[in-house]
């Protein structure tokens, strides 16, 4: 949900269809599955399936899980103050543009280098502060969350003794 996008082919073979599909139907799904968690354990304490100790064990992660996910939509819905995007692109083109004029007598003919330098540090900075805003993205600087959820599927996957996939590999430099 992070990406705004449904995930059905990593929750196939997990969940029947009407789940995932009832998933899908909700405005947010991730919270929907939380939900879902504590009803199925619920179920199995009262089949007899888990005891009290292993129901209260799983029972006591559902809120964490709920205040990461939490955490992790705002980070994606917040986005940083125009007003600071404004003030460091215009502080990186003043700057830019008065630096030669202090510098003159001092750096001399390495001038024109010197200011490029400069400019491309500023400019990659503010480049760098576009990219922080949106961290759930499926660019080069995002963050791979598609291989930290193969990771967790390999070990969950394991636990279960059966065959795991195969961890995701970089594609052109690019972790996803």
């Amino acid at each position: 949900m992070l990406r705004d996008v449904f995930a059905q082919h990593d929750i196939t073979g997990w969940l029947d269809a009407d789940t995932a599909a009832q998933f899908k139907k909700r405005r947010n799904g991730t919270d929907a599955a939380l939900r879902t968690m504590s009803r199925t354990i619920g179920t199995l304490h009262a089949q007899g399936s888990i005891d009290s100790f292993g129901r209260l064990s799983f029972v006591n992660n559902i809120p964490a899980r709920g205040h990461a996910q939490a955490g992790c939509e705002r980070i994606t819905t917040t986005p940083l103050p125009f007003v600071y995007s404004l003030l460091i692109r215009w502080t990186t083109y003043l700057y830019c543009i008065l630096l030669p004029f202090g510098l003159l007598e001092t750096v001399g003919p390495f001038l024109p280098v010197f200011v490029a330098i400069v400019a491309y540090v500023f400019f990659s900075l503010q480049a760098v502060t576009n990219q922080i805003e949106h961290p759930f993205r499926r660019v080069k600087n995002g963050l791979p969350l598609d291989a930290m959820c193969r990771a967790i599927k390999v070990s969950v996957v394991e636990a279960l003794d059966q065959k795991p996939p195969a961890p995701l590999l970089p594609k052109d430099y690019m972790l996803t």
